[in-house]
């Protein structure tokens, strides 16, 4: 245009800024922006509401508001689209102060907020469920009425913090005021009650889509499962698993990995390893989690031989096992009385480029004191201090118990005291562990003295 002699006018840098919007190209938003300043043309409130919308496509929420800034030092109008824009830039990037102050400096002004306004800053108060609700009820005071998005928002901001009887507040709110709520709202009340563990309302709120004539998808049923697996109710978990074709669904990885899960947790070890067979046979491919819940199964239930087979099988199918692949096998090892497996596991960390956890450490150091070998147990406790790792109350206890083993009632006496320094409070395993290796010791003095800290603390 300027090769050619014409000079481009608001409608032609409106235009190509809002291309640029389109495109998600804001850099390039701003360079047109700039140029209008060039031309002596002046942006317009369009032109702002153009290049905000840009920014707010790409999350940058701080050029957002100081356009919001030279708006107002141009004296050039705001309305409720443009303050829209700056919330949802606000609520992408999780700024819920700064959107709670954009908002309440829209309730002072005389732009008036309506249900985006709301909704907005409600999904930027990810983790302050207390807040979302109380924009969500301060809206009628503004002649605001909410909406499905609204409750959606509020409900979402509700199941990411935990908060499923809020979420399940919400939805009867939703219901109250006829705002049918869509798939994705519902999707979040049942995610919510499945983070709790409560999966008797999963379950009535996945038959509550069917009477609403909504259409639930894989989400829905893999949400329901999970809530059956926190609640221990792996025969639900597997029937709801069996219902996907039933509804014109597949089954996804995070179907199975859900079920195996909820097998694990029951420690039904036998239908977690099934699963897991079962996935490569449906033509999907296990990840580490299907792995490491199969894993937790078999070290629940102290399959320990085949807890080591399936760890070396997550290698020959390319999935790299993690420091809890190598937990659950060490604790299988420890439950199945084999600590030399145990110790082994434990030593080949390092060489998979791994290190050992507290978990790893409790483990093994509890595998040698079942078996009997004190003296290696409490040299793993030596290592795991000279790592500058803390250790807890069960592995105190384990070693304790190997100290006991040993008649090792000085270095009893230690650990015992030791466990202060740690923030532990010793409980009555840990005492009875070291009055037993005192009295292998004949340290009768040392034996009255627990016993009266046992009987000072009230420890039963």
């Amino acid at each position: 245009m300027l090769a050619a002699g014409v000079t481009p006018s608001h409608v032609t840098f409106n235009t190509s800024i809002k291309a640029c919007e389109r495109g998600g190209r804001w850099r390039l938003a701003l360079q047109c922006f700039s140029d209008i300043f060039e031309m002596s043309c002046g942006p317009t409130m369009v032109t702002f509401s153009s290049l905000m919308s840009a920014f707010a496509a790409g999350t940058k929420w701080r050029p957002v508001l100081q356009l919001l800034e030279d708006m107002e030092f141009s004296s050039i109008p705001c309305n409720t689209i443009i303050c829209n824009t700056a919330l949802s830039a606000c609520a992408q990037s999780g700024r819920w102060k700064v959107a709670c102050h954009l908002l309440a400096s829209m309730l002072q002004s005389a732009v008036e907020p309506n249900a985006i306004s709301f909704s907005a800053t409600i999904s930027a108060c990810e983790g302050q469920w207390q807040v979302a609700l109380g924009l969500l009820a301060s809206m009628s005071d503004f002649e605001a009425t909410p909406n499905e998005i609204t409750f959606g928002s509020a409900i979402s901001t509700c199941e990411k913090a935990g908060q499923w009887e809020a979420a399940l507040q919400i939805l009867s709110w939703s219901f109250a005021v006829r705002v049918e709520p869509n798939e994705i709202t519902l999707n979040s009340c049942i995610s919510a009650c499945a983070k709790a563990g409560q999966w008797e309302m999963a379950l009535q709120t996945l038959r509550q889509m069917g009477c609403q004539s909504l259409q639930a998808d894989s989400v829905s049923f893999n949400s329901a499962i999970n809530a059956c697996g926190q609640g221990k109710q792996w025969e639900l978990s597997l029937l709801i698993l069996s219902e996907f074709p039933a509804v014109r669904l597949l089954p996804d990885i995070i179907s199975y990995n859900a079920s195996v899960s909820a097998c694990a947790s029951a420690s039904f070890w036998q239908m977690a390893v099934a699963l897991l067979e079962e996935i490569e046979s449906v033509g999907l491919s296990p990840n580490e989690i299907s792995f490491n819940a199969s894993l937790s199964a078999l070290e629940k239930s102290a399959q320990w031989q085949l807890a080591c087979q399936l760890l070396s099988e997550m290698r020959q199918v390319r999935v790299v096992p993690d420091v809890i692949s190598y937990n659950s096998s060490i604790s299988a090892c420890e439950k199945g009385s084999q600590w030399q497996v145990a110790l082994r596991l434990f030593g080949s960390l390092r060489s998979c480029s791994l290190f050992p956890s507290r978990v790893s450490y409790g483990a093994a150091i509890s595998a040698c004191e079942k078996s009997g070998q004190w003296r290696m147990a409490l040299q793993l406790l030596s290592k795991m201090l000279a790592s500058r790792m803390t250790p807890n109350e069960i592995t105190f206890n384990a070693a304790l118990k190997a100290a006991e083993k040993g008649a090792q009632w000085q270095l009893a006496l230690h650990l015992l005291s030791s466990m202060s320094t740690y923030e532990l409070e010793p409980t009555i395993s840990s005492f009875s562990a070291c009055v037993v290796a005192c009295q292998r010791g004949r340290q009768r003095r040392a034996v009255s003295d627990l016993l009266a800290l046992i009987t000072a603390a009230d420890l039963h």
